[in-house]
């Protein structure tokens, strides 16, 4: 589940003492990401939930109730939530509106849409709640989909319900591919079949620089300061290459910056609806990225727009790679009007 940082920490409870409660109740395990590690392109922090299919659903279950009874005060900080009483009382605040957030592996996406939509659907219709899901194109870096659930509070936690059963009820086992709440850099290559190991010896993705597919109309150029430059890489770009062996420790401190042009048509792939694929990309490389505003063209007069990352070499390479995903991502077809 996604919880905000003030649900989060209602959640956690004065001392850790609401989660353990919540854990001995439910027989669940509960973990919640930390705040200075939310859910990529997202402010929300990660709970994961863990066991049995009866003590995951009323983990949940107590979780949504959490949520309602926060949502619903008029001094939501000074809630105190207590799961050993709540599991008595279950049901006795259904009416209450409320909206919660929750995340399927994206590999089950086809199971809980079913053929034009007819599965989320009857979710929908069943439960009384509004279930939508975010595109598939928003899943690639974390290979989740994120589901959001609106309505009454006993509306949502049968939608809720709902999904974990047909989850469970899959002929095929359904896993995540990011088995914990972190989503940063070092999660990145157990969480994405596409990331490659950083080598400070040799240069980015082990070689030469900047673009391992070699993406046609692009270039640029990797700098680090202190004279560390590379030789020739594949995709018009240079390499960043150290002189010395012994240079883990510098490579991770020194600060990078990697810029190159990408065709104009190219950048709302980088940028995503509303800038949420930019976020998500910042997120979990925790790099800088900035992309030239549109009318500040280069190249003589071409369509090129620059796009600059900055950050350690580890997480400017990470943001690099990311982008490279998007840009080689299938294009949508446009209809004419």
């Amino acid at each position: 589940m996604l919880l905000s940082n003030n649900l989060s920490g209602s959640l956690i409870g004065l001392g850790g003492r609401a989660i353990k409660d919540l854990m001995e109740v439910s027989g669940a395990r509960v973990h919640v990401s930390s705040s200075s590690d939310p859910y990529p392109g997202t402010s929300d922090r990660v709970v994961l939930i863990s066991g049995d299919l009866d003590s995951v659903t009323l983990a949940q279950s107590l979780i949504w109730e959490m949520i309602a009874l926060v949502t619903c005060s008029e001094n939501p900080k000074e809630v105190e939530w207590n799961p050993k009483d709540m599991v008595n009382f279950i049901g006795q605040n259904d009416g209450a509106n409320i909206s919660g957030k929750l995340t399927v592996p994206a590999s089950a996406a086809g199971l809980m849409i079913g053929k034009a939509g007819a599965n989320i659907q009857h979710l929908s219709d069943e439960s009384g709640a509004s279930v939508l899901m975010n595109s598939k194109e928003e899943a690639m870096f974390t290979q989740e989909r994120i589901v959001s659930i609106t309505g009454s509070l006993g509306s949502c936690m049968k939608a809720a319900s709902m999904i974990l059963q047909k989850l469970d009820e899959s002929p095929e086992p359904i896993a995540y591919v990011n088995k914990g709440t972190s989503y940063s850099t070092a999660h990145l290559s157990a969480a994405n079949p596409f990331a490659m190991p950083f080598n400070p010896a040799y240069g980015m993705y082990g070689g030469g620089m900047m673009h391992p597919m070699g993406m046609p109309g692009m270039s640029g150029v990797a700098n680090v300061p202190g004279g560390m430059r590379g030789g020739a890489g594949r995709g018009g770009g240079r390499g960043m290459g150290m002189s010395t062996p012994d240079v883990d420790g510098i490579a991770q401190q020194v600060e990078t910056t990697i810029s190159f042009t990408v065709p104009d048509e190219l950048v709302g792939n980088i940028l995503g609806k509303q800038g949420t694929t930019m976020r998500e990309i910042i997120s979990i490389s925790k790099a800088k990225v900035n992309v030239s505003p549109r009318g500040e063209l280069v190249d003589g007069g071409s369509s090129n727009r620059v796009v600059t990352i900055t950050g350690t070499p580890g997480n400017a390479q990470t943001a690099h790679m990311l982008i490279n995903q998007r840009l080689q991502a299938p294009q949508p077809q446009r209809r004419n009007n």
